[in-house]
């Protein structure tokens, strides 16, 4: 499975990057939103785990593009954010994401989450 991870926290970022591959996982890197939709376009990921808070636009603005160049191929979208708030995962359902994370996750959580998608 190919996973796009797009963060700006470079520890944040390097950090899943080497969880994912250490479980089997062809992972690309992104450190904003524009590498990750240049990534996208290139790599084709069949999941995309979005941290909310890009240095150059909102992952919200981020899955909306996503959904609007790939349409039912878009991947599956995974929101990553600092909190739980209602209004963001108000904003990240309406924004298109399949899937909501709060900050600090457990490292078993997103990896769950992509063993359930390998089924």
């Amino acid at each position: 499975m190919r996973v796009l991870i797009c963060a700006t926290n470079r520890d944040h970022l390097v950090t899943l990057g080497i969880l994912f591959r250490s479980e089997g996982y062809i992972v690309q890197l992104a450190k904003d939103a524009a590498e990750g939709l240049k990534l996208a376009e290139t790599y084709l990921p069949d999941v995309a785990f979005l941290d909310l808070e890009t240095s150059d636009r909102s992952g919200f603005e981020l899955a909306e593009e996503l959904h609007r160049r790939y349409g039912k191929d878009c991947p599956f979208l995974i929101a990553m954010a600092s909190n739980g708030e209602s209004n963001q995962l108000e904003l990240a359902e309406i924004s298109g994401f399949h899937h909501f994370v709060a900050k600090p996750y457990a490292p078993q959580d997103l990896l769950g989450v992509l063993v359930s998608l390998d089924r």
